[in-house]
């Protein structure tokens, strides 16, 4: 893993210095530490060119769209352990970390949002090319999120997410 992770780290230097574009690559270097995994963490070398590419692709478009495709990547899932997130057993780390650091900002989210969160997440699990939801894990119990209730996809919440006041314009 070692020569990988440096493999990987030059080629993110070589495109940064050898882009058409060195704006996009500064943006996707900016959102590579915003939506942050790591080799070490993940062991799917894969995974983390995925993240990179979906990155790539999104960083200078729609942000919530970016939001949504970040939640989906594999390497994201397996770094907050959401594939540990199934209906009777919650793990809140991803459903956190969205609200927290990747739209709102600590203090404008309630436990319950983050609890209602998690269960809206419960069953998304590794794909092929990206997390997929597990039927027999998903948590098809009703959520309240914001005051919304339903029983929501993580998709749904994140739309809701981007309705609240404190969400980065979209």
């Amino acid at each position: 893993l070692i020569k990988i992770n440096f493999e990987w780290k030059a080629f993110l230097v070589e495109r940064f210095f050898e882009t058409a574009y060195p704006l996009r690559e500064k943006i996707n270097l900016y959102f590579q530490n915003h939506f942050v995994v790591t080799l070490q963490s993940v062991n799917v070398p894969y995974w983390i060119f995925q993240h990179y590419q979906t990155i790539n692709q999104n960083s200078t478009g729609n942000y919530k769209t970016l939001v949504k495709e970040m939640v989906y990547s594999n390497a994201m899932i397996k770094y907050l352990d959401n594939q540990q997130n199934k209906k009777g057993k919650i793990n809140e780390n991803l459903a956190r970390e969205l609200l927290e650091l990747f739209t709102l900002g600590e203090g404008n989210y309630a436990e319950n949002d983050i609890k209602n969160t998690a269960l809206a997440l419960a069953g998304l699990t590794f794909g092929e090319s990206k997390g997929q939801y597990r039927p027999f894990l998903i948590d098809s119990s009703s959520k309240t999120v914001f005051g919304k209730s339903g029983n929501f996809t993580i998709d749904e919440v994140i739309d809701i997410i981007f309705e609240q006041k404190n969400t980065p314009y979209c």
